[in-house]
């Protein structure tokens, strides 16, 4: 082996490590349109580390706070009557290897105790994975959770 293909190869091994430790920063935002005939409860979280507090799902955030003070928090939900809009973000977060963004739509108003206790795929829940920038979903029916992305323009 060479001297300079010896050293292209310690260099190619540092960029790789190097590179294996970076940040993957995202931003998302999501455009909720409730198209439903009852109220729903949307939910924007990640589904991977790292924890941060604005990215936490309905089960981690009961480890850190008491549901039973749900009242005094500010949840990083909505609800949705029917026909209406909401917008989350931008919100910014770090999405390391397979971390996703993803929006989860619970039927009705959803309390926090309610929403951690419902299986993943329950027909009172609904999920979709979201895309870095912008995101359009529409809820279309409930029992069970109907979500889907739209196209963004």
């Amino acid at each position: 082996m060479t001297h300079r293909l010896a050293r292209n190869l310690v260099l190619l091994a540092l960029l790789v490590t190097a590179g294996a430790g970076c940040k993957r920063m995202q931003t998302y935002e999501v455009l909720v349109i409730n198209d439903a005939d009852t109220p729903v409860t949307a939910w924007m979280s990640k589904n991977g580390p790292p924890a941060e507090i604005t990215w936490l799902s309905p089960a981690e955030l009961a480890i850190v706070f008491d549901p039973s003070q749900e009242a005094q928090m500010k949840l990083p939900s909505a609800i949705l009557a029917p026909g209406e809009r909401v917008r989350f973000g931008p919100r910014k977060g770090e999405f390391p290897g397979e971390t996703q963004a993803i929006l989860d739509v619970f039927e009705g108003e959803m309390p926090l105790a309610d929403m951690i206790s419902l299986a993943p795929r329950s027909p009172r829940r609904g999920r979709i994975t979201l895309v870095p920038g912008g995101n359009v979903v529409r809820v279309t029916g409930v029992d069970p959770i109907t979500v889907q992305r739209e196209p963004t323009p």
